[in-house]
């Protein structure tokens, strides 16, 4: 994803700024999570189509960031992006 986080601004417009370069930056790690259902792939993709625009320096975290929010696990206390603390505490695993 860091590679293809490079074409970012291949495809820039004025109606959705980077989300065509954003959605190129990010599809393996969205194919690496939906692999197994491909309506929530198409979906995902959809969502990942809209409006996007952030600073190209900062693009890695930022895809870094929703790779890991995006994903499906069914355990949450093992998953480093997501609280463990009851309730959605903000009390996060280390």
């Amino acid at each position: 994803m860091v590679w293809r986080s490079l074409f970012l601004q291949g495809s820039f417009n004025y109606e959705r700024m980077q989300s065509c370069g954003w959605l190129y930056g990010i599809l393996p790690g969205l194919e690496k999570i939906h692999a197994d259902n491909k309506d929530d792939l198409a979906a995902s993709m959809s969502h990942n189509m809209e409006f996007f625009n952030t600073h190209p320096f900062l693009v890695t975290f930022v895809m870094g960031y929703r790779a890991c929010r995006s994903s499906r696990t069914r355990s949450t206390s093992h998953h480093p992006c997501r609280p463990r603390g009851r309730n959605g505490s903000a009390r996060w695993h280390r």
